[in-house]
């Protein structure tokens, strides 16, 4: 028994040094040797998420999206496999950071792509995991600003000044939101006054005045 959980926390260290090795690489932009880390990890561990997402950001890195979205999805599917963390998910522990920074790049490839509709899931979902990100409120509100709709972007970019009123990236994204619903106002009016049928100016007139 002694001798099996000894292997077995053998195995544990050596694929957490080697994951740990990998980012320390990623971390000095050797991204050849840090992947080649990170592919070890995965294959002493195949029901580990973490390489796989580490294996992800270094498709992004180097321009690879789809081939970091592909990495991301199977981190995530991993994620909800694993029934036994579910819990600390719960309880808003390490996992959830993990997944919720899974979530989040994975709706950074979607709206690198311009693929919105996906990027606007994965951003809510990382959301339900922390709710108090910023960096994921964010990134939502400029999907949903996109997407065109910017009293929902309004919204969003006011959740983390709850928290920090003088988070810089939310007040510089809350007043473009603004500005353009405002610019959207007064196109939408500007259009509504050049399209609405006048009344009669005299009795001369055969048909209806329109500026």
């Amino acid at each position: 028994m002694v001798s099996c959980s000894f292997r077995f926390f053998r195995h544990v260290e050596k694929k957490c040094a080697k994951r740990l090795v990998g980012r320390g690489y990623t971390r000095q932009g050797s991204l050849v040797h840090a992947a080649s880390f990170f592919h070890s990890a995965r294959e002493a561990c195949p029901s580990d998420p973490a390489p796989r997402h580490e294996l992800g950001v270094i498709a992004y890195k180097t321009g690879d999206v789809q081939g970091a979205v592909a990495y991301f999805k199977a981190a995530i599917f991993l994620w909800e496999k694993n029934d036994s963390t579910k819990d600390c998910v719960a309880r808003g522990g390490r996992r959830a950071e993990e997944e919720e920074a899974t979530m989040f790049n994975l709706g950074h490839c979607y709206r690198r792509l311009r693929v919105f509709e996906l990027a606007k899931k994965c951003y809510q979902r990382a959301l339900s995991l922390q709710p108090r990100s910023a960096s994921t409120c964010s990134a939502l509100g400029m999907t949903l600003h996109a997407l065109g709709d910017c009293s929902s972007a309004v919204a969003i970019y006011h959740r983390p000044l709850r928290f920090n009123p003088e988070d810089a990236l939310s007040v510089a994204c809350l007043d473009r939101a603004l500005n353009d619903m405002t610019l959207d106002y007064q196109l939408k009016m500007h259009l509504l006054f050049a399209t609405t049928e006048l009344p009669y100016p005299t009795a001369f007139s055969a048909k209806p005045v329109k500026l």
